[in-house]
């Protein structure tokens, strides 16, 4: 049977370097040889295969590098030497996205075929890919490791193309697809975990809402606490809302451009229906995308009503609140402007038995001191002399207590008040003496 096996290894392009740095050395020294433009360059023509390597880019950062060899003993010494050889190299499985294996057998039965290989396959079911001229089954070894038996009804330089090069960059969106769409069933599960957690949070928060009756103070507290914890959790559905929707855009992009290039593809024949059931894991990966990223919408809307609510029953509990307060506010300016009547009266009883006692020592003080020349007064004038310096006296007493207690806008009226009670002081004291003087001179006289 004369076959001839691609070997091919998806990477990215930052890794290919240390890959190929590390697996080239030991593939020449096993009778490899890289493509050259002095040899003929190109993709192998024809069978058998010549033991060659070379790279090319599938786009976006990721490239494969293939190796085309034809097994001279066994498949399986064959398959078995390549292994060797990576273990060899030490490759860090890590570094290799995904590896796939074709092998090329034109004008074999196909169900020989089939039979030849399956002890490289494991018993694992096979999807056959339509093509226009032969046969094609792939096997999914592993989700990155695929396996491809090939019954093309002839190989040359026409065909060599497709199952050398776009066979790969086929193989790498659907890797990439792969890849996808099952971190995206890690982060749903992910997701769908944490949004159970957090509505029954949600559920716990509303039950409290209903049965709550705990003091008015420790309830503002509460709430508070179950406000903080609301805005988390509603943050934490938002950011996976996006993270899905994210994911579906991603994927939705890698499905579109994988299935341009198969309808574009002119080796393959696949009409809307195969392509459809092709497909069709992933768009259910989509639907499921779907119907997640609606229920965080809902779970989101039930979340910001629930924050609403509990804002509104903080409103409502803090103007109680200031109700209260400002009820007690009113309280204590109400007794205080009692305090301050009751001040004021006694201000002015006070003022009223300074002005008697004032008025009651200075006039007798007046008549002790000088009691000819305080005869000679008329008593009524006497009574103005008296009434005009006792209220004057207390009228700059009570000034001057003012401008020591820092009202300094009474300066000016504590100062005329000063000079009008000294000017005052200064007449009682002159007429007093004059009268005096007169009462003697009269007396001296009659003698």
């Amino acid at each position: 049977m004369v076959e001839g096996i691609f070997q091919y290894y998806f990477l990215f392009d930052e890794d290919a370097p240390q890959f190929i740095g590390k697996m080239a050395p030991l593939l020449q020294n096993a009778g490899f040889r890289p493509f050259t433009d002095c040899d003929g360059g190109g993709l192998p023509h024809s069978l058998p295969f010549k033991q060659n390597f070379w790279q090319f880019s599938t786009g976006e950062g990721s490239c494969v590098w293939a190796l085309a060899y034809s097994p001279a003993g066994s498949w399986q010494d064959s398959f078995q030497e390549i292994k060797s050889l990576e273990q060899q190299a030490g490759v860090d499985v890590d570094m290799i996205l995904g590896q796939a294996t074709v092998v090329i057998a034109p004008g074999h039965p196909w169900e020989d075929l089939l039979k030849h290989y399956e002890a490289a396959v494991g018993g694992k079911p096979g999807v056959e890919i339509p093509v226009k001229a032969g046969r094609l089954m792939r096997y999914a070894l592993s989700p990155t490791n695929i396996f491809y038996v090939a019954n093309p009804e002839v190989y040359d330089a026409s065909s060599s193309v497709f199952w050398g090069q776009r066979l790969a960059q086929f193989e790498a969106q659907q890797l990439k697809a792969g890849i996808v769409s099952r971190l995206l069933r890690e982060q749903l599960a992910s997701v769908n975990r944490e949004t159970a957690a957090l509505d029954r949070e949600l559920s716990l928060i509303l039950h409290a809402n209903l049965v709550s009756d705990q003091g008015e103070h420790k309830e503002t507290e509460e709430l508070s606490a179950q406000l903080n914890r609301l805005t988390t959790s509603y943050a934490k559905i938002a950011g996976s809302r996006h993270l899905i929707a994210k994911g579906k855009a991603n994927l939705q992009a890698v499905l579109n451009q994988w299935t341009r290039q198969l309808r574009q593809e002119s080796a393959l024949d696949f009409d809307q229906a195969r392509l459809n059931t092709w497909m069709e894991n992933y768009h259910e990966r989509l639907d499921q995308l779907t119907q997640a990223e609606a229920n965080l919408q809902v779970s989101q809307e039930d979340y910001q009503a629930a924050i609403e609510v509990v804002r509104s029953r903080i409103d409502m509990m803090n103007s109680r609140s200031n109700l209260a307060t400002q009820a007690q506010i009113r309280e204590l300016m109400e007794h205080n402007t009692e305090m301050q009547k009751q001040s004021l009266v006694f201000q002015y009883a006070a003022g009223l038995i300074e002005f008697i006692v004032l008025a009651y020592y200075s006039h007798s003080l007046w008549k002790n001191l000088s009691h000819e020349g305080y005869l000679m007064v008329p008593a009524s004038i006497q009574f103005i002399v008296v009434l005009l310096f006792s209220g004057n006296a207390v009228y700059c007493t009570h000034l001057l207590a003012e401008y020591m207690q820092g009202e300094h806008e009474v300066k000016s009226k504590m100062v005329i008040s000063l000079i009008s009670l000294a000017v005052l002081l200064v007449t009682i004291i002159a007429g007093t003496i004059f009268l005096s003087s007169q009462g003697a001179s009269g007396l001296s006289a009659g003698h």
